[in-house]
């Protein structure tokens, strides 16, 4: 992953991308969005219910673009911590939480494979990646890093493979310089085995699959048991 090009990338789109969720746009437009890209929303109120924010979580946002689920997370009385390689994205992000004032929302400007840990935080209750894998020619690390930073679930949509719009959409972000990457169910599986967790969760929401990863049970016990030597040595 070229850390800068995807940068400078997403901060030339940070405004278009977020059209999408918002009505600043043309009637055509946003009739157009309702029937093509309703899966994007849907995305975000799977990942609601899955993760289920309440007061006293702590939820990480990976990818977290103009903070279209961190938002509604920190709403329902969550802190939420947002990490994304777009400062523009994360301008308007701060925007909306601060007009709202959501004071749960903390937004980290990073690569989130290189991002420290200090600055990131850890032990998070869940953990949502909307739209990230779609750009990730190499996945495992991160869906890896999720998984080991979750207590709880973590939530993340991938483009299926094999439609008819998928093939249009990777024409056109080809073109646009931005490769994009689709996944069958298998690739899901395959992914959770070797990620050190296990995959609870498929489903198909438009031409999205949306799964739920949970730490499997071997991992937990080994991160619990250095927490308790970590604790031991401070006594």
């Amino acid at each position: 992953m070229d850390f800068e090009k995807e940068r400078h990338w997403w901060n030339r789109h940070a405004a278009s991308f977020d059209s999408i969720y918002s009505a600043r746009k043309n009637p055509l437009s946003a009739a157009l969005d309702r029937i093509f890209r309703w899966d994007m929303e849907a995305r975000i109120a799977y990942a609601l219910e899955k993760i289920a924010p309440a007061p006293g979580m702590h939820i990480l946002d990976v990818a977290c673009g103009t903070g279209r689920f961190s938002l509604p997370c920190a709403r329902r009385g969550a802190q939420v911590t947002g990490v994304d390689i777009s400062e523009n994205m994360l301008t308007l992000a701060e925007k909306m939480a601060s007009e709202e004032i959501l004071s749960g929302c903390r937004f980290v400007r990073g690569d989130f494979m290189t991002v420290s840990p200090e600055e990131l935080g850890e032990d998070f209750h869940g953990v949502a990646a909307l739209g990230l894998f779609d750009y990730l020619e190499d996945p495992l690390p991160f869906l890896r890093k999720m998984i080991a930073l979750s207590q709880g679930p973590v939530v993340a949509s991938f483009p299926r493979q094999g439609t008819l719009r998928a093939r249009i959409r990777s024409l056109r972000l080809r073109l646009l310089g931005c490769p994009v990457f689709f996944y069958q169910e298998s690739d899901l599986r395959n992914l959770a085995a070797q990620a050190g967790g296990t995959l609870e969760e498929i489903q198909r929401i438009g031409q999205l699959h949306c799964a739920v990863f949970q730490r499997n049970q071997a991992c937990h016990n080994n991160h619990a048991e250095r927490g308790s030597e970590h604790m031991g040595e401070n006594v």
